[in-house]
């Protein structure tokens, strides 16, 4: 009978000593995902305790960007505090000169213009425009047009003004009068948008 109190009371000891729980483990064997006809499904009865982020494998969403119009003038500042110099003198009354290089850079095809306005000096001295026109960077030929430069490519272009019949009398040699202003304007160099659908 003693063995079997002893034995009783061994057996009431070890129940009534607290349990030590452990950590639960991260298991994620029985995490599965799967796509069945277009939709993606996770079962998840073993999700991790911390809940991690879990890339759903199959799911990558494709991001576009519909590129628009871009262009860029990197030395516009430098080109208008040079202005253009009318300092050859063609004939009595007809002088011209260049701008400095333009220096363009842009997506699309493109068609630099210009258009003038004389201002109050350039109407006493009688001046006409003669020639108003865009040239490549070495002032030689009409070039208008710009491709894509692209990048690292970068366009050059100078604005050519010729002017007629001034009347010199009307100021002392040596001046440097503001005789009028060239408005530089562009365009795209194709007849409609052509925007590409991804």
């Amino acid at each position: 009978m003693l063995k079997k109190s002893l034995l009783a009371l061994i057996v009431l000891a070890i129940l009534a000593i607290p349990a030590v729980a452990d950590t639960p483990e991260q298991d994620k064997s029985d995490t599965s995902k799967k796509i069945v006809d277009n939709k993606l499904k996770l079962k998840a009865g073993g999700w991790p305790v911390s809940f991690e982020w879990v890339n759903l494998e199959g799911f990558k969403i494709p991001v576009y960007m519909q590129v628009k119009l871009y262009m860029e003038i990197l030395n516009m500042q430098e080109v208008i505090d040079e202005g253009i110099i009318l300092d050859n003198q063609i004939s009595m009354s007809k002088y011209s000169g260049c701008s400095i290089p333009i220096k363009i850079k842009s997506n699309f095809d493109l068609k630099l213009g210009a258009k003038e306005s004389f201002t109050a000096e350039g109407d006493i001295l009688g001046a006409e425009k003669d020639t108003l026109e865009v040239r490549d960077g070495d002032c030689k030929d009409k070039k208008e047009k710009v491709p894509a430069t692209l990048c690292e490519t970068t366009a050059k272009r100078t604005i050519y003004f010729k002017v007629k019949d001034v009347d010199l009398v009307h100021h002392e040699f040596g001046k440097k009068i503001h005789i009028a202003d060239i408005q530089v304007r562009v365009k795209p160099d194709f007849d409609a948008p052509q925007w590409v659908d991804p």
